[in-house]
């Protein structure tokens, strides 16, 4: 590693490319010139520097430091900043001052970060903090990982640092909440999805197309109150109703209907009645 004679200037240019956007973890594409007294680029090679964020132009305290061994070709380096020491996201909503110091000197003058374009869309959506707009609306990264969006002072939309997305409504108690923090919808698995009311499942999908209403153990096709009672469907148009774990009715694709029986012989086949079917009987009053 070599020391640094005394520079006469340095030449940067400064974007926010965020090759990681992680809230959590920005970083910043720097591209500089170094040259010395007497106006050369200085040796090629691996030189010391130490860069710090400021919030003002001259003075003050520093926000963030690094150093890093920067490779330099032709007296131009490149680095990205936050890539040995994490940069608080909170920082970009001040604006921020460079300071880079190489042979034990901070050069001067310190270099105002500026965004690209794109970099800014980024940045507004993914690190902002208090970005405000119309009718009271702002949108927020609270440096705890959650992101929300609120109008009127009212918080709408939020996403949380375990992913979980409330709509209408501050915060959720799991994956998307609506109107309340415990009503909407929660993957409970890898294909499994219910819908909550109140933090209680209400209806719940597995990943074999099972439902179950009030339950999240479907045995048949539609459990309905326990897992093993409602409706079970065994084929193209064929349908038997089940209570405790045993078919008490069958319906046909040709419209027969079995009790006690899953293949019946007429419209309405009872198993036991006499003749495989109902004898109804009728009497008639006089008045």
């Amino acid at each position: 590693m070599k020391n640094l004679l005394p520079l006469l200037a340095l030449a940067a240019l400064f974007t926010f490319l965020s090759t990681s956007l992680q809230a959590q973890s920005p970083k910043v594409s720097v591209q500089g010139t170094l040259k010395t007294s007497t106006g050369t680029a200085v040796d090629d090679g691996e030189y010391s520097v130490i860069f710090k964020l400021y919030t003002q132009a001259d003075g003050g305290s520093a926000v963030w430091t690094e150093t890093a061994d920067v490779e330099l070709v032709g007296g131009v380096y490149s680095h990205l900043l936050g890539s040995v020491e994490p940069i608080n996201p909170t920082h970009f909503a001040n604006t921020l001052f460079l300071g880079v110091t190489v042979g034990g000197s901070e050069l001067t003058p310190r270099t105002e970060l500026t965004y690209s374009p794109y970099a800014l869309s980024v940045n507004t959506a993914v690190n902002t903090t208090n970005l405000t707009g119309p009718n009271n609306g702002l949108t927020n990264y609270d440096g705890t990982g959650k992101l929300f969006i609120r109008t009127n002072n009212t918080e709408r939309f939020s996403i949380d640092a375990s992913g979980n997305v409330g709509i209408g409504i501050e915060g959720s108690t799991f994956d998307l909440a609506i109107g309340d923090n415990d009503t909407g919808l929660d993957q409970l698995g890898d294909g499994n999805l219910a819908v909550k009311t109140q933090g209680a499942v209400r209806m719940y999908f597995n990943n074999g197309g099972r439902v179950g209403i009030n339950i999240t153990d479907p045995q048949i096709d539609l459990a309905i109150g326990d897992a093993d009672t409602g409706i079970d469907q065994y084929g193209d148009g064929e349908l038997g109703f089940v209570t405790d774990g045993s078919e008490r009715i069958r319906i046909k694709p040709n419209g027969r209907v079995g009790i006690g029986t899953n293949n019946p012989q007429t419209s309405l086949h009872v198993a036991g009645a006499t003749n495989g079917h109902f004898q109804f009987r009728c009497q008639l009053f006089s008045f």
